[in-house]
């Protein structure tokens, strides 16, 4: 149970990432997200533990297809104030990535 959010990143971040420049990002962040709201349901509403295996492997898709925003946001922000913005981005991050799984205990 712990890798099953970690294997789905490494075997379709780097698809993501080529059909993202193909197609448009865009597609594929929503996409994301799509996952990642099945994925927190089926864990949440899990009865089993396959079902929980299940609900990590969503959320691993919508990690990888969230790996796109930091390319995103960099088309979208200028250069001057890229940096700026990435640091703003990565501070809203760190809480959920500090304090979800104190709190799922």
């Amino acid at each position: 149970m712990v890798t099953v959010q970690v294997i789905p990143v490494s075997v379709f971040g780097p698809l993501v990432g080529r059909l993202g420049d193909i197609y448009g990002r865009r597609y594929f962040i929503m996409f994301g997200n799509l996952c990642g709201l099945i994925g927190c349901v089926m864990g949440a509403t899990a009865n089993s533990v396959d079902v929980t295996i299940g609900g990590g492997i969503f959320i691993g898709v919508a990690s990888a297809c969230q790996q796109l925003t930091w390319s995103r946001l960099s088309e979208i922000v200028p250069r001057k104030y890229r940096a700026f913005a990435l640091g703003i981005f990565e501070f809203c991050c760190a809480p959920p990535a500090a304090f979800g799984p104190i709190m799922g205990e």
